[in-house]
């Protein structure tokens, strides 16, 4: 981790190499070259961008920070393909759905929640907003409304105990390890991400 992340940064701009060449200081051994997208001012800090893609669960999980707002949340459902023919239960491969920040559920998941594949025999994909339309008239059924608002309400009561259990905690460790506040703040940033992207998806739901 040799620079702090920021989404503003470009990576594409950013390159990191090792030269094993003499610098005119004389001075021999390996050297880390960075180019960034501008001059900086002096005392101004150079950032990189662990990926624009990069939810505030991957950002935390791999790398141990997450930020607020993070554009790039998003809810994960693991959902079962449905069997084909005679084929038992567990052999048959999950298949992973997200719901964006937007709270936007796409056609496929909704195909998936009335056990149909993502991708249905008879269904093309939409050309238009107005195919969209019917095809989405056809999918979001009541039972696969009252499924998803279920599952999504799950995720968002244990998103909140969470939180509040998170808070408990920070009153009790932040007094006796201050530097426990960045660990903390990360984690908090996560949930609060979590819970921004699910009541998107509820009021989706309920328009």
């Amino acid at each position: 981790d040799l620079l702090n992340h920021s989404p503003k940064a470009d990576p594409a701009l950013i390159t990191f190499g090792i030269a094993e060449t003499v610098p005119p200081s004389g001075d021999g051994g390996e050297y880390a070259f960075l180019r960034n997208a501008a001059p900086l001012k002096r005392g101004e800090q150079a950032f990189t961008n662990y990926g624009l893609d990069k939810s505030n669960e991957e950002l935390l999980a791999s790398y141990g920070f997450a930020i607020p707002h993070n554009p790039a949340d998003r809810i994960q459902l693991m959902l079962h393909k449905p069997a084909v023919g005679k084929q038992p239960d567990h052999i048959r491969a999950p298949e992973l759905f997200s719901i964006e920040r937007d709270g936007e559920i796409s056609l496929h998941l909704w195909r998936a929640l009335n056990g149909c594949s993502s991708h249905c025999e008879g269904d093309s994909e939409p050309e238009s907003e107005d195919e969209l339309v019917l095809q989405l008239r056809r999918w979001v059924t009541p039972s696969a409304v009252a499924a998803l608002r279920a599952a999504l309400g799950m995720k968002l009561r244990k998103v909140f105990e969470a939180s509040c259990r998170l808070e408990d905690q920070a009153r009790i460790k932040t007094r006796e390890a201050p530097a426990c506040s960045d660990i903390i703040g990360n984690v908090r940033f996560y949930q609060e991400g979590l819970q921004q992207v699910l009541l998107a998806a509820l009021d989706m739901i309920d328009q």
